[in-house]
């Protein structure tokens, strides 16, 4: 996102959303460790962290976080009640 906003005019691209998709860790009962986090689940909520923060550093004007956590289940939400929220 930051090289888009260094190549393009942000202005420009008004049709443009940002999407951050999160985890809620408080309730989360699904985990995969896929080797690609900071230093496995114990770092997980860390490295979500730096995500939100470069997020709103970001100067895109239409901005979205969606959590992909059920917060009822614990399980991932389904798909499509993911993508409804973010083109809503």
């Amino acid at each position: 996102m930051f090289c888009l906003e260094r190549e393009f005019n942000v202005d420009q691209l008004s049709h443009v959303r940002l999407v951050l998709l999160v985890e809620d860790f408080a309730v989360s009962r699904h985990f995969i460790d896929d080797g690609r986090s900071l230093g496995g689940a114990e770092k997980r909520q860390d490295e979500q962290a730096l995500f939100r923060r470069a997020f709103d550093a970001s100067v895109f004007r239409d901005k979205r976080i969606v959590c992909v956590t059920d917060r009822e289940t614990g399980q991932f939400r389904s798909p499509d009640s993911i993508l409804d929220e973010v083109l809503a």
